[in-house]
């Protein structure tokens, strides 16, 4: 009667820890070239600010859920490094967030999704 679905649990793991690893790998970038020194744990937890706000069962619009991972990466970003408030604290969580955002959805996740 009903057809099986076959998953495939590789594609499956990449698309979940793709935009984690590309916004670390941003995070560092950027942190780099400013000359600021962050551990690659706190890195990682800067980076999955968006999860963190997912976590939160309130039904949130997109922009809105955008706007506070933004906000949150502001605070840990400042939290975890010697970074000034402005303009290295707000335009590089900006700047990674929007980037990652373009990078996914324009260019990596056409190209992994059959």
């Amino acid at each position: 009667m009903g057809e099986e679905v076959k998953i495939d649990y590789t594609s499956v793991i990449i698309l979940a820890f793709l935009p984690l690893a590309l916004r670390t790998l941003l995070y560092l970038a950027a942190l780099r070239v400013r000359s600021i020194h962050i551990p690659l744990i706190n890195c990682m937890v800067v980076a999955g600010a968006p999860y963190l706000v997912a976590f939160l069962p309130l039904p949130f619009p997109e922009f809105v859920r955008e706007l506070g991972a933004i906000v949150l990466a502001i605070f840990l970003l400042n939290r975890y490094t010697e970074a000034e408030l402005y303009p290295d604290g707000i335009v590089i969580p900006v700047a990674v967030e929007l980037l990652s955002r373009v990078l996914l959805e324009v260019i990596l996740l056409p190209l992994l999704t059959p």
